[in-house]
């Protein structure tokens, strides 16, 4: 079971963003990958790789690291988070290039099953910190009734100006 809100945020609107979840705590950007078995901490969201910008990446504070639980994909020479049974948000950043914004997400994990089918829980401190951060996202944003969907203040301007606000499955042409 999770939480999630799903956005449409220019650049300029992330940014804002992340200056407000401060008021939740600090917050470490994780990428989604990393060439060995722990979390690879990345300074901000606009990091690239071959002059493509990642729109994946997670959120967590630094309290929480040693609990990120990470496995390995041999075939492609990496190992990811583990979502589900780490104290993480997932962050998938809206792209955009100047005319087409694809919707975005934050989303958690609340719970699990364990490999034994218990249901566990996450930690009350890594749940009070992720609502935190949702909620903050929420009054940053505007909710778009007719999308139903948040979005930003730039982004409502990309998009009053003919830009195309697109799902995530919508292809770009």
């Amino acid at each position: 079971m999770g939480q999630q809100i799903n956005f449409y945020m220019t650049p300029r609107d992330l940014e804002i963003a992340m200056k407000h979840i401060m008021g939740c705590g600090e917050y470490v950007i994780l990428h989604y990958k990393s060439s060995q078995s722990k979390p690879n901490v990345v300074p901000n969201l606009e990091f690239e790789e071959n002059g493509k910008p990642w729109l994946y990446f997670y959120l967590t504070r630094s309290e929480f690291l040693p609990l990120i639980k990470m496995y390995e994909v041999p075939a492609q020479k990496y190992w990811a988070i583990d979502s589900l049974r780490s104290p993480v948000l997932e962050l998938n950043r809206s792209f955009f290039d100047g005319k087409n914004l694809r919707m975005g997400r934050i989303y958690f994990h609340t719970n699990y099953y364990d490999d034994v089918g218990r249901k566990v829980t996450k930690s009350e401190a890594f749940l009070i910190w992720a609502k935190c951060i949702l909620a903050v996202m929420k009054k940053t944003l505007k909710f778009d009734r007719s999308l139903e969907v948040y979005i930003g203040t730039d982004a409502m301007v990309v998009s009053n100006e003919g830009g195309n606000l697109l799902k995530p499955t919508d292809i770009i042409s």
